[in-house]
């Protein structure tokens, strides 16, 4: 399997490495030559190895993934796009940062089988009782579906 890695202008190599080293991807000689070849600067990529991991249920999980944190609805659209566009499969969000609505309309003209859509809820805090916790759970997943425009959420987190 291959994946596209995508390199954003504000991205610099050495980010790129240490993912590389935390996830200890097996490469050949010859892409280890193009990766420390590739040219950083602006947005680009280059085909190396896509590294998944079978969940229990068959699911097989991306390791790596475009996410969007940080950026507006805006930035997150075009940046969903032009990764899918390059080739990415799994899309990474999260409640908290308030761009699903941008990544969902980036998704909404894909077809579905093509990508693995992973988001993040916020955990509940000692505050809420455990029924007040239950609730809010509840809702958050509901705005999830709701703000990416998806009946379909492979991984919540």
């Amino acid at each position: 399997h291959n994946y596209t890695l995508v390199s954003a202008a504000y991205l610099n190599k050495q980010y790129i490495i240490d993912d590389l080293d935390i996830f200890d991807f097996d490469m050949t000689e010859e892409e280890i030559a193009r990766f420390e070849a590739w040219d950083f600067k602006g947005t680009t990529c280059l085909d190396l190895p896509n590294p998944k991991v079978k969940l229990y249920n068959n699911v097989e999980l991306p390791l790596v993934a475009t996410g969007v944190w940080g950026f507006s609805n805006i930035e997150a659209e075009k940046s969903v796009t032009s990764a899918l566009n390059l080739g990415y499969t799994a899309i990474d969000t999260a409640k908290v940062y308030n761009n699903q609505v941008g990544v969902g309309k980036a998704l909404a003209d894909m077809d579905r089988d093509l990508y693995f859509l992973e988001t993040k809820i916020p955990g509940c805090n000692l505050e809420l009782t455990i029924e007040e916790c239950k609730h809010a759970t509840r809702s958050w997943i509901e705005e999830d579906f709701i703000q990416l425009g998806t009946t379909e959420i492979d991984l919540m987190l």
